[in-house]
């Protein structure tokens, strides 16, 4: 096993510190790899990073090879700990262009943004970071505003015709739908909820959801939250009540949650 580090200053946080991404290569990859590599990840950290500000952790970002996939990225999962970060298992055989259009590496450094939830509320955290894997990628110029919000109908639409639990809010449906594999169900049922509460905060407040995660990110992450005291200091950033109330509204109202009226709203505003 090969393990090369390479350090990349990401953003100064202070005089004194500095947050920076560590690679580390868990097989072997040529020179060219290592650099197509990376450079996909730094410009994905750095729009990020400018859309949400900068983390105030370093990042730990490993690469292990898979030859011979359909897809850039087959799969990539975080590590949380003591170490936060992104395992990324990854065909080097792809383009830069091609890395650059997959969802992977914006998904995943979004679940960074917010603390560590537990398998129970899985569903939160997946929804969050689907919610925002597109609204970083618009940020990079990889996708329109109109491509945005067509992905988000596509993928929504399709997981409320998968959802056949409606006498069950979707928490309550969450960890059926996760012991049934049904993932994508599961993580757009939950991303609705990040899409009402933006459309709110835009109509409400002229801020975004990115808006208040910069704030939250900049004050607040590196606080050990459960997802009620997150939803909390959400509001208390976003000086709203809008994240306790879509919480509600998701933990009480059965089917799977509405979609359309928000995402019209979004598209309208930006």
């Amino acid at each position: 096993m090969i393990r090369v580090y390479a350090l990349l200053a990401m953003s100064a946080l202070s005089a004194a510190a500095e947050a920076r991404t560590l690679y580390e290569w868990m097989d072997s990859f040529n020179e060219r790899e290592q650099a197509k590599l990376t450079a996909w990840v730094t410009q994905t950290a750095e729009g990020l990073s400018d859309l949400m500000g900068p983390l105030p952790f370093d990042i730990h970002v490993r690469f292990h090879r898979r030859e011979g996939r359909s897809g850039p990225v087959p799969w990539a999962n975080t590590s949380r700990g003591y170490r936060q970060g992104v395992n990324f298992h990854v065909d080097p055989e792809f383009s830069l262009d091609r890395f650059l259009a997959d969802w992977t590496a914006p998904h995943e450094l979004s679940h960074l943004t917010l603390p560590y939830l537990g398998r129970r509320h899985s569903w939160f955290a997946e929804g969050y970071a689907s919610y925002m894997q597109y609204q970083v990628m618009h940020h990079m110029g990889v996708l329109s505003w109109g491509n945005v919000i067509g992905r988000y109908r596509e993928r929504m639409a399709k997981a409320k015709r998968g959802y056949d639990l409606d006498h069950l809010t979707l928490p309550a449906a969450a960890p059926r739908l996760r012991a049934a594999g049904r993932y994508p169900t599961m993580y757009w049922g939950g991303a609705v909820l990040f899409l009402r509460a933006d459309s709110r905060l835009r109509q409400e407040s002229s801020r975004t959801l990115t808006d208040v995660i910069a704030k939250y990110v900049a004050c607040c992450r590196m606080r050990r939250q459960g997802i009620s005291s997150l939803i909390r200091t959400l509001d208390e950033v976003s000086d709203t009540s809008v994240f306790s109330e879509e919480y509600s509204r998701f933990s009480t109202q059965s089917g799977f949650p509405d979609f359309e009226t928000a995402l019209g709203e979004l598209d309208r505003r930006d």
